[in-house]
């Protein structure tokens, strides 16, 4: 993997920012035996031990002026006062082939201050499965905070960085191994050993104006969840009432701003279809600590019908209600003129154990899907990892034919999912519905979602050239779209774009997919990959197909592996045919010849306005 890096690293120092001479230190001299493995072109490699710096010097100014070359030095950089190569390389380019190095550039990073800050974060790099994660996540241009906060989202299982989404995913693994508020999830101990949490302090200073002691900005101190609800909980209570009581003076959050966006986060948190249920129980602890319902008898029932933090206040509220009523002026209750109630007639079933019924119906006893606790009439299916959705389409029909109150949304069938991703909702819009109609809906609909979860764990991705080509470019974007998979990219192999070359290269793949990305775009089943292909022996299953862009994919197969043939629109991470054909293979889920002929309707997934051959007249 190193010495694919290295190539990687030099084409682009050689080729693409076009530099003559490239200087490389490798003060252990680790790669000295390597370097007569080096593919390039043109370019020639000087091993400086033993040389003389001068000779080199003039030979590189006067003898040998436009010639590529890379200068290897088995020994570290000298100070510049003591540097005779100087002047050469202030115009030249660098090769760093450190290790932190290496994955700064695999991540795609550009601030070279971003460097030495992964050096300091080496405990979390010591995984590749951390690294790998680390790359859906970080954009070349983060600040140290930024890059830090992903590597967080890595350790707590989050898809952004978002600090609210880092505090959702916490409070949900708090809430899972049932820690209360004073012990700190698994999750934010693992954290602090990487050095991330006082990122998340200084966000959280700035997002909410949690008033972070010196200590866990400095990572001296560890920052206490549990502590950090109470916080919020009772600043966005104490927002709600528009007042701060003495009681809470010492928890709540002063600054207005701070409390306003408390206020926010926590009603994001609320209502959020995967993370309310966390808020409810952490609502109750933080409630149950801090003895809430002892401290609502002084609050006027105007000030308490605009909370939704505690549980104990919509009891408050009724208990209120009941008291004011009989008495009441009937401006007094303008608040509360609109009060909705629902009788279940025998053999009715009400919305929340209706949903939740049909929601274990169609999931039957199929794994990698968890639905969520029903509230107000609606189930979540949410996907626990990567895979793809698979439907019973003619069973979901049938299902919502039963009765439209009786309602069941997916996504496309075979569309790719990522851990937390929404596969279906479940909605019973009346309060409650006939338990005969439920029968049949849950009879209807048994067993018709699942999802596939990858089965391909490696892939090589073979790159063809051409005079003038793409070079490389679009490997990042297939490499991301591997990982979204957790499929590791093992191999990256360069060949000139003529059949024997290529024909060896599949030949010589080891992995359990095998995709080619050609410089010229493959526009007949005898071009150089499907042929190339088959002279190596495998065999093209089907050429083209009808989505766009896309259209000039094929599949194919080497023995039991399947090969892919990407179209170039691949270099691209945006949406393309190869996307929905890769899913489904990478899953396990066959795909014949008839399958990609039926991708056309719906196929036509975006509009290109560069076209060379627009589609509109």
């Amino acid at each position: 993997m190193q010495l694919d890096q290295l190539q990687q690293g030099l084409q682009h120092a050689f080729f693409t920012d076009r530099h003559r001479i490239v200087f490389w230190y490798d003060a252990p001299g680790h790669f000295a035996d390597s370097l007569n493995e080096l593919a390039l072109e043109g370019v020639q490699v000087i091993n400086m031990a033993g040389e003389s710096t001068l000779g080199v010097k003039l030979r590189l100014e006067l003898e040998e002026a436009e010639t590529p070359t890379l200068l290897y030095f088995p020994s570290a950089e000298p100070a510049p006062e003591e540097d005779w190569l100087l002047d050469i390389k202030l115009y030249s380019g660098r090769l760093y082939a450190d290790r932190v190095s290496m994955i700064f550039n695999e991540l795609g990073l550009t601030r070279h201050v971003l460097r030495e800050h992964l050096a300091q974060r080496q405990a979390f790099l010591a995984s590749r499965k951390r690294i790998e994660a680390l790359k859906r996540l970080v954009t070349p241009s983060l600040s140290e905070d930024e890059l830090d906060l992903a590597m967080l989202a890595v350790v707590v299982g989050a898809t952004s960085l978002d600090v609210a989404t880092l505090l959702f995913h916490l409070a949900e693994e708090a809430v899972a191994n049932e820690l209360g508020l004073e012990t700190n999830p698994a999750a934010l101990v693992e954290a602090e050993k990487y050095a991330l949490v006082p990122a998340l302090v200084r966000a959280l200073q700035a997002e909410v104006g949690y008033p972070a002691s010196q200590a866990e900005l400095n990572g001296e101190a560890p920052l206490n969840f549990g502590q950090l609800m109470l916080r919020l909980l009772i600043t966005g209570y104490c927002e709600s009432i528009s007042d701060i009581p003495d009681w809470a003076r010492q928890v709540a959050i002063p600054s207005v701003n701070a409390r306003a966006s408390s206020r926010a986060l926590l009603t994001r948190w609320r209502d959020s279809s995967r993370f309310y249920p966390a808020f409810d129980v952490i609502s109750g602890w933080v409630a149950d600590a801090q003895r809430i319902d002892d401290k609502l008898q002084d609050v006027p029932l105007e000030q308490l019908s605009h909370v939704a933090t505690f549980e104990v206040v919509e009891k408050q509220i009724i208990v209120d209600l009941c008291q004011a009523i009989p008495t009441a002026d009937a401006r007094d209750l303008k608040l509360f003129d609109s009060i909705i109630v629902a009788q279940l007639a025998s053999g009715d079933v009400d919305e929340n154990t209706a949903a939740a019924q049909v929601a274990q119906a169609v999931l039957a006893a199929h794994p990698h899907l968890t639905m969520t606790r029903a509230f107000t009439g609606r189930v979540n299916l949410l996907a626990d990892g990567p895979g793809v959705a698979q439907l019973d389409v003619g069973a979901l029909e049938a299902l919502n034919a039963v009765h439209p109150m009786i309602t069941l949304a997916t996504v496309p069938p075979f569309q790719q999912m990522a851990a937390g991703g929404m596969v279906a909702t479940i909605k019973i819009i009346s309060y409650a519905v006939a338990q005969s109609d439920l029968a049949a809906a849950c009879d209807a609909g048994r067993g018709a979602i699942r999802l596939v979860p990858p089965q391909i764990k490696d892939a090589t991705l073979i790159i063809t050239e051409i005079d003038g080509g793409a070079g490389d470019k679009g490997k990042k974007a297939i490499a991301d779209r591997l990982s979204a998979l957790d499929v590791d990219l093992k191999k990256v192999v360069m060949v000139p774009h003529e059949v024997t070359a290529l024909r060896d290269a599949i030949a010589a793949a080891d992995t359990a997919l095998t995709l080619i990305l050609t410089g010229s775009a493959t526009s007949d089943i005898d071009d150089v990959a499907p042929q190339a292909l088959r002279a190596a022996g495998g065999e093209v299953s089907r050429f083209g197909m009808p989505v766009d862009p896309g259209n000039l994919l094929f599949l194919g197969q080497m023995g039991d592996a399947p090969v892919i043939g990407l179209p170039g629109c691949a270099r691209s991470p945006a949406l393309n045919g190869a996307d929905w054909v890769l899913s489904r293979v990478i899953c396990g889920i066959e795909v014949s010849p008839r399958d990609i002929a039926r991708m056309g309707v719906g196929g036509l997934l975006k509009e290109i306005a560069t076209r060379p051959q627009p589609r509109r007249g």
